[in-house]
Protein backbone atom coordinates (compact mmCIF):
# COMPACT_ATOMS: atom_id res chain seq x y z
CA UNK A 1 0.00 0.00 0.00
CA UNK A 2 2.62 2.54 0.83
CA UNK A 3 4.36 1.89 -2.49
CA UNK A 4 1.27 2.55 -4.63
CA UNK A 5 0.72 5.18 -2.35
CA UNK A 6 4.38 6.37 -3.33
CA UNK A 7 4.03 5.99 -7.22
CA UNK A 8 0.99 8.32 -6.74
CA UNK A 9 2.26 10.95 -5.29
CA UNK A 10 5.47 10.36 -7.43
CA UNK A 11 3.13 10.43 -10.96
CA UNK A 12 1.49 13.71 -9.57
CA UNK A 13 4.72 15.69 -9.00
CA UNK A 14 6.12 14.34 -12.58
CA UNK A 15 2.97 16.35 -13.80
CA UNK A 16 3.40 19.09 -12.81
CA UNK A 17 5.00 22.28 -14.06
CA UNK A 18 7.77 24.40 -12.70
CA UNK A 19 7.11 28.34 -13.99
CA UNK A 20 5.47 28.14 -17.09
CA UNK A 21 8.09 25.08 -18.52
CA UNK A 22 6.16 21.84 -18.52
CA UNK A 23 8.50 19.08 -17.05
CA UNK A 24 7.09 16.35 -18.71
CA UNK A 25 8.00 15.56 -21.97
CA UNK A 26 5.44 15.00 -24.85
CA UNK A 27 4.87 11.18 -25.82
CA UNK A 28 7.43 11.61 -28.25
CA UNK A 29 10.41 14.09 -29.12
CA UNK A 30 9.04 16.43 -31.37
CA UNK A 31 12.83 18.20 -31.83
CA UNK A 32 16.01 17.60 -32.10
CA UNK A 33 18.84 19.50 -30.85
CA UNK A 34 20.48 21.87 -33.57
CA UNK A 35 24.29 23.11 -33.44
CA UNK A 36 26.10 25.68 -35.43
CA UNK A 37 29.92 26.39 -35.82
CA UNK A 38 30.65 29.71 -36.91
CA UNK A 39 34.50 30.90 -37.40
CA UNK A 40 34.39 34.27 -38.55
CA UNK A 41 37.73 36.11 -40.86
CA UNK A 42 37.77 39.65 -40.55
CA UNK A 43 40.27 42.70 -41.20
CA UNK A 44 41.53 45.01 -39.06
CA UNK A 45 43.04 47.95 -39.92
CA UNK A 46 46.00 49.61 -37.89
CA UNK A 47 48.79 52.14 -38.73
CA UNK A 48 52.22 51.64 -39.14
CA UNK A 49 55.28 52.65 -36.50
CA UNK A 50 56.52 54.81 -38.97
CA UNK A 51 55.42 57.88 -40.47
CA UNK A 52 55.56 58.67 -44.24
CA UNK A 53 56.06 61.78 -45.90
CA UNK A 54 52.12 61.59 -47.13
CA UNK A 55 51.20 60.62 -43.63
CA UNK A 56 50.52 57.14 -41.08
CA UNK A 57 50.46 54.25 -43.71
CA UNK A 58 47.88 51.89 -42.61
CA UNK A 59 47.34 48.05 -43.84
CA UNK A 60 45.07 45.82 -43.26
CA UNK A 61 45.27 42.72 -41.62
CA UNK A 62 43.13 39.97 -41.36
CA UNK A 63 42.43 37.25 -38.62
CA UNK A 64 40.11 34.53 -37.81
CA UNK A 65 38.33 33.99 -34.77
CA UNK A 66 38.02 31.00 -32.22
CA UNK A 67 34.42 29.45 -33.64
CA UNK A 68 31.01 30.43 -32.19
CA UNK A 69 28.53 28.00 -31.39
CA UNK A 70 25.18 28.84 -31.87
CA UNK A 71 22.53 26.02 -30.22
CA UNK A 72 18.60 25.56 -31.11
CA UNK A 73 16.15 23.34 -32.10
CA UNK A 74 14.80 21.95 -35.00
CA UNK A 75 11.36 19.48 -36.40
CA UNK A 76 10.32 17.83 -39.41
CA UNK A 77 8.12 18.62 -42.43
CA UNK A 78 7.20 16.87 -45.43
CA UNK A 79 8.16 18.20 -48.44
CA UNK A 80 7.66 17.25 -52.09
CA UNK A 81 11.32 15.81 -51.62
CA UNK A 82 10.05 13.80 -48.25
CA UNK A 83 11.19 14.84 -44.77
CA UNK A 84 12.54 17.87 -44.46
CA UNK A 85 14.27 19.39 -41.41
CA UNK A 86 13.35 22.94 -40.53
CA UNK A 87 14.58 25.63 -38.03
CA UNK A 88 15.76 29.36 -37.71
CA UNK A 89 18.00 31.15 -39.96
CA UNK A 90 19.75 32.86 -37.33
CA UNK A 91 20.95 29.90 -36.22
CA UNK A 92 23.66 29.77 -39.21
CA UNK A 93 24.80 33.26 -38.41
CA UNK A 94 22.63 34.64 -41.28
CA UNK A 95 20.68 38.11 -39.88
CA UNK A 96 22.56 38.71 -36.95
CA UNK A 97 24.46 41.80 -36.60
CA UNK A 98 27.96 41.15 -35.53
CA UNK A 99 28.95 44.14 -33.37
CA UNK A 100 32.06 43.28 -31.77
CA UNK A 101 34.71 40.75 -32.63
CA UNK A 102 37.75 39.67 -30.86
CA UNK A 103 37.12 42.72 -28.59
CA UNK A 104 36.95 45.32 -31.93
CA UNK A 105 33.96 47.03 -32.52
CA UNK A 106 32.91 46.02 -35.91
CA UNK A 107 32.29 49.88 -37.78
CA UNK A 108 33.17 48.64 -41.32
CA UNK A 109 35.65 51.65 -41.36
CA UNK A 110 38.92 49.92 -39.16
CA UNK A 111 37.27 46.68 -38.65
CA UNK A 112 34.70 44.54 -40.86
CA UNK A 113 33.53 40.83 -41.23
CA UNK A 114 34.65 39.62 -44.66
CA UNK A 115 33.86 35.97 -44.75
CA UNK A 116 33.12 33.29 -42.11
CA UNK A 117 32.78 29.65 -42.63
CA UNK A 118 29.83 27.06 -40.96
CA UNK A 119 29.51 23.71 -39.85
CA UNK A 120 26.05 22.56 -38.49
CA UNK A 121 25.34 19.38 -36.92
CA UNK A 122 21.63 17.39 -35.98
CA UNK A 123 21.37 15.89 -33.32
CA UNK A 124 23.77 14.67 -30.39
CA UNK A 125 25.22 12.34 -32.48
CA UNK A 126 25.93 15.43 -35.09
CA UNK A 127 25.00 14.32 -38.11
CA UNK A 128 26.23 16.88 -41.14
CA UNK A 129 23.97 19.24 -43.14
CA UNK A 130 23.84 18.70 -46.72
CA UNK A 131 21.73 21.46 -48.22
CA UNK A 132 19.61 23.97 -47.00
CA UNK A 133 16.69 25.92 -47.96
CA UNK A 134 14.96 28.86 -47.70
CA UNK A 135 11.47 30.78 -48.95
CA UNK A 136 11.80 34.38 -50.47
CA UNK A 137 9.88 36.37 -48.12
CA UNK A 138 10.48 33.94 -44.73
CA UNK A 139 13.60 35.53 -43.25
CA UNK A 140 14.13 33.53 -40.61
CA UNK A 141 13.06 30.34 -41.19
CA UNK A 142 16.00 27.23 -43.11
CA UNK A 143 14.92 24.33 -44.41
CA UNK A 144 17.97 21.14 -43.95
CA UNK A 145 18.54 17.74 -45.76
CA UNK A 146 21.18 16.12 -43.87
CA UNK A 147 23.83 13.90 -45.49
CA UNK A 148 22.27 10.98 -43.86
CA UNK A 149 18.78 11.14 -44.67
CA UNK A 150 17.36 8.50 -42.46
CA UNK A 151 18.49 10.35 -39.28
CA UNK A 152 16.35 11.63 -36.75
CA UNK A 153 13.31 9.86 -38.34
CA UNK A 154 12.55 8.87 -34.30
CA UNK A 155 11.38 12.71 -35.16
CA UNK A 156 7.71 12.44 -36.16
CA UNK A 157 6.42 14.87 -39.04
CA UNK A 158 4.48 17.36 -37.72
CA UNK A 159 1.03 18.93 -39.64
CA UNK A 160 0.96 22.63 -40.48
CA UNK A 161 -2.02 24.38 -39.06
CA UNK A 162 -4.61 25.44 -41.88
CA UNK A 163 -6.02 27.93 -39.66
CA UNK A 164 -4.92 31.45 -38.77
CA UNK A 165 -3.93 31.65 -35.31
CA UNK A 166 -5.98 33.73 -32.85
CA UNK A 167 -5.41 36.71 -30.68
CA UNK A 168 -5.28 35.19 -26.51
CA UNK A 169 -5.09 31.48 -28.14
CA UNK A 170 -3.03 29.16 -26.15
CA UNK A 171 0.08 27.77 -27.82
CA UNK A 172 3.23 25.72 -26.88
CA UNK A 173 6.36 26.72 -27.95
CA UNK A 174 8.94 23.01 -28.21
CA UNK A 175 12.37 23.03 -28.27
CA UNK A 176 15.83 22.60 -25.99
CA UNK A 177 17.38 24.77 -23.47
CA UNK A 178 20.30 23.05 -22.53
CA UNK A 179 18.48 20.32 -21.00
CA UNK A 180 18.57 16.45 -21.82
CA UNK A 181 15.23 16.66 -23.11
CA UNK A 182 12.51 18.99 -25.09
CA UNK A 183 10.75 21.63 -23.13
CA UNK A 184 7.35 23.30 -23.34
CA UNK A 185 6.55 25.97 -22.35
CA UNK A 186 3.06 27.84 -22.68
CA UNK A 187 2.01 30.76 -23.67
CA UNK A 188 -0.65 33.20 -25.62
CA UNK A 189 -0.82 34.75 -29.10
CA UNK A 190 -0.84 38.53 -28.48
CA UNK A 191 -0.79 39.76 -32.22
CA UNK A 192 -1.67 38.14 -35.34
CA UNK A 193 0.62 39.73 -38.98
CA UNK A 194 -0.94 37.36 -41.64
CA UNK A 195 0.45 39.88 -44.02
CA UNK A 196 4.55 39.93 -42.68
CA UNK A 197 4.21 36.45 -41.95
CA UNK A 198 4.18 36.55 -38.00
CA UNK A 199 3.11 36.30 -35.02
CA UNK A 200 3.65 37.26 -31.26
CA UNK A 201 3.88 35.41 -27.89
CA UNK A 202 3.29 37.07 -24.32
CA UNK A 203 6.24 36.17 -22.93
CA UNK A 204 10.03 35.37 -23.57
CA UNK A 205 11.44 32.32 -24.21
CA UNK A 206 15.00 30.51 -23.38
CA UNK A 207 17.05 30.78 -26.70
CA UNK A 208 17.66 27.19 -26.75
CA UNK A 209 14.27 27.28 -27.93
CA UNK A 210 15.26 28.78 -31.94
CA UNK A 211 14.01 26.63 -34.53
CA UNK A 212 11.33 24.79 -32.65
CA UNK A 213 7.62 24.53 -33.59
CA UNK A 214 4.68 26.33 -31.76
CA UNK A 215 2.05 23.94 -31.70
CA UNK A 216 -1.94 24.92 -31.49
CA UNK A 217 -4.07 22.65 -28.89
CA UNK A 218 -3.91 19.97 -31.50
CA UNK A 219 -0.52 19.58 -32.06
CA UNK A 220 -0.77 21.21 -35.63
CA UNK A 221 2.35 23.71 -36.01
CA UNK A 222 2.07 27.59 -36.49
CA UNK A 223 5.41 28.62 -37.04
CA UNK A 224 8.99 28.68 -36.17
CA UNK A 225 10.31 30.10 -32.43
CA UNK A 226 12.61 33.09 -34.13
CA UNK A 227 13.45 35.98 -31.41
CA UNK A 228 12.90 36.56 -27.95
CA UNK A 229 12.49 39.77 -25.98
CA UNK A 230 12.71 39.63 -22.54
CA UNK A 231 12.51 43.35 -21.85
CA UNK A 232 9.24 43.26 -24.02
CA UNK A 233 8.26 40.15 -22.61
CA UNK A 234 7.24 38.69 -25.94
CA UNK A 235 8.33 36.20 -28.72
CA UNK A 236 8.78 36.55 -32.30
CA UNK A 237 7.23 33.69 -34.16
CA UNK A 238 7.70 33.25 -38.25
CA UNK A 239 4.74 32.01 -39.82
CA UNK A 240 4.98 29.09 -41.93
CA UNK A 241 2.15 27.52 -44.17
CA UNK A 242 1.59 24.16 -46.76
CA UNK A 243 1.89 27.34 -49.49
CA UNK A 244 4.92 27.79 -48.43
CA UNK A 245 6.40 24.51 -48.87
CA UNK A 246 6.63 24.47 -52.68
CA UNK A 247 8.52 27.85 -52.70
CA UNK A 248 11.59 26.33 -51.15
CA UNK A 249 14.89 26.85 -53.07
CA UNK A 250 17.36 24.58 -52.51
CA UNK A 251 21.23 25.90 -51.93
CA UNK A 252 24.85 24.01 -50.59
CA UNK A 253 25.51 25.16 -46.75
CA UNK A 254 28.30 27.18 -48.11
CA UNK A 255 25.30 29.83 -49.84
CA UNK A 256 25.21 30.96 -46.12
CA UNK A 257 29.10 31.62 -45.53
CA UNK A 258 27.89 34.65 -48.27
CA UNK A 259 25.34 35.85 -46.79
CA UNK A 260 26.53 36.20 -43.22
CA UNK A 261 29.41 38.61 -44.08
Amino acid sequence: MKLRYFSFIFCIICSTTFGDIETNTLPEPHTGKLFVGVTYTYALQKRDIFKKLDGWKTKWHTNTTAEVIYRGSYWAVNTQLGRVYVTATHLFGNNLEVKQIDGHVVDNNRCKIIGCKIRAYLGTLGYEVDRIGHIEGLEDIVFILPERHQISEDIPVLKLAVNIPRINEEVRAVGYTGTPHQQITKCDVTSVHETQAYMILNKPVDSGFSGGPVLNTSGHVYGVISNTDKGEKQTTVIRLSENNLSQIIWHPLSYYEDLSK
